[in-house]
């Protein structure tokens, strides 16, 4: 058997352990409802004259019962994960010094960098740091990335040495741990490996 033939299959069985994990558990809840519901309606002395179709019809009546409810339950769980992100990009920034090289623990509006003259950003260190955009940003020189957490954010791969006008330029950055939110990041394909490795959760717009 070749590597691709066994990454394929991996591949396969990954995937099929992540459906039955995701689906698992509702398909056991909706079994155990429709048998205790079944088993309840049987007991019902009012419901024996129907027997057994008043069984069946408990279990498909708790079984979709309990189907609504979990629907219920799974939106309203993104419902308050969209609120609490909403809620999340409303607290103000921080005010910041741009010209110092280390920042910790910081809500930082990204545009704070900007410079009227466009040029790169140069040596800052964030460690723990949330960087809010929206804000176009373009990585040059020296970058590392380490348990860096993406939010909204796209990635686009560029051209080594392109010259980007209406970017914020950042070079001999480092970014620990933290998060970054809403922005579009320009990476120099000499530069992808680097953040595909420190980077979770990231999208890349172009290939």
């Amino acid at each position: 058997m070749g590597l691709l033939d066994r990454v394929g299959k991996a591949e396969g069985a990954l995937a099929f352990w992540d459906r039955l994990l995701r689906w698992g558990p509702v398909a056991i809840g909706t079994a155990a409802t429709a048998v205790v519901s079944g088993w309840a309606t049987s007991a019902t002395k009012l419901l024996e004259d129907y027997a057994p179709l008043s069984w069946v019809g408990g279990a498909v009546i708790g079984a979709a019962l309990f189907l609504i409810g979990a629907a219920a339950w799974s939106s309203a769980r993104v419902n308050a994960a969209r609120l609490e992100y909403v809620r999340d990009l409303k607290v103000a920034a921080e005010p910041i010094n741009p010209l110092e090289g280390t920042f910790n623990r910081k809500r930082i509006q990204i545009q704070a960098f900007r410079s009227q003259f466009n040029e790169p950003v140069d040596g800052k260190t964030f460690v723990d740091c949330d960087l809010c955009g929206p804000a176009v940003i373009m990585l040059l020189g020296n970058i590392s990335m380490g348990g860096v957490e993406m939010g909204n954010c796209e990635f686009v791969r560029v051209r080594n040495g392109a010259a980007i006008i209406n970017a914020i330029p950042f070079m001999n950055l480092t970014v620990t741990r933290g998060k970054m939110r809403g922005l579009t990041i320009l990476v120099p394909e000499g530069a992808v490996p680097k953040v595909d490795a420190g980077v979770r959760g990231i999208q890349w717009v172009t290939h």
